[in-house]
């Protein structure tokens, strides 16, 4: 069943920021599908409209950027994964390793916690927090 929601993210590098974490909220939508959730929402940049979706379960998350900005992340537990993340100003070799996911699911919300390495054109560049939280419209 299809539900809309109230998607927060927010990301911690402190390498990179401190320790003051950058925080995004979106209205989307919301599929359960035999134990995966899908998320669908748009970001704007400068105008410019991107598409995304998140992809979670308890093996893994994928996210995927369609518009300004294109890419497709994936992180799973103990993982290397690879990716190019392009936008306007030109691409990025991203690498990240997963050290911790965490995926606690309740009736109305469902949650995402990963901690991980990032890597970008080959250099270290933090160790990074990511949570994602979503909540049902309406019941707050």
């Amino acid at each position: 069943m299809k539900k809309d929601v109230i998607i927060t993210i927010s990301g911690l590098q402190p390498e990179v920021q401190g320790d003051e974490p950058i925080e995004m909220t979106s209205v989307g939508t919301c599929i359960n599908k035999d134990g995966v959730w899908y998320l669908f929402y748009e970001e704007e940049d400068d105008g410019h409209l991107t598409k995304c979706r998140i992809k979670a379960s308890s093996e893994g998350v994928e996210m995927t950027k369609e518009g300004n900005i294109i890419t497709r992340l994936f992180f799973a537990p103990g993982q290397v994964n690879e990716s190019i993340y392009s936008t306007p100003y030109g691409d990025f070799d991203m690498k990240m390793m997963t050290k911790s996911l965490s995926f606690p699911v309740t009736d109305d919300l469902f949650a995402v916690n990963m901690i991980y390495e990032l890597g970008m054109n080959g250099k270290f560049v933090s160790n990074c927090e990511l949570n994602i939280r979503v909540e049902e419209m309406g019941l707050n």
